[in-house]
């Protein structure tokens, strides 16, 4: 097959090494303050901007990504292949940081 690309260029889709699927579409406090599917409807949302970008795989550096990779595994959703690491602790830190947040510290 021949791809005319007239005077374009064309490239292989780039992959991110450290992504958060959670963190990259909301502010924390904005997770904070925000129901969990609200989030993941976020995160989903970034994940097809992500491929939009050419990012064609992610590697998720921590946080509840599994249900986001089905959907896209799945076709349910666009985005791009997702390797995610598992929580890292971030729902524990969450739960800190809101408490600091609302202690006014």
């Amino acid at each position: 097959m021949v791809v005319d690309c007239h005077g374009m260029v064309m490239m292989p889709g780039m992959i991110d090494i450290h992504w958060h699927s959670l963190l990259a579409s909301l502010p924390i406090q904005a997770i904070l303050q925000s129901d969990m599917a609200f989030v993941h409807l976020a995160a989903s949302a970034e994940a097809e901007r992500t491929l939009l970008r050419g990012f064609t795989t992610v590697r998720d550096a921590g946080g509840p990504a599994f249900a986001l990779k089905q959907a896209v595994d799945a076709g349910l959703i666009s985005g791009p292949r997702i390797y995610p690491s598992g929580d890292s602790g971030i729902r524990k830190a969450a739960y800190a940081l809101q408490h600091c947040y609302a202690a006014g510290l």
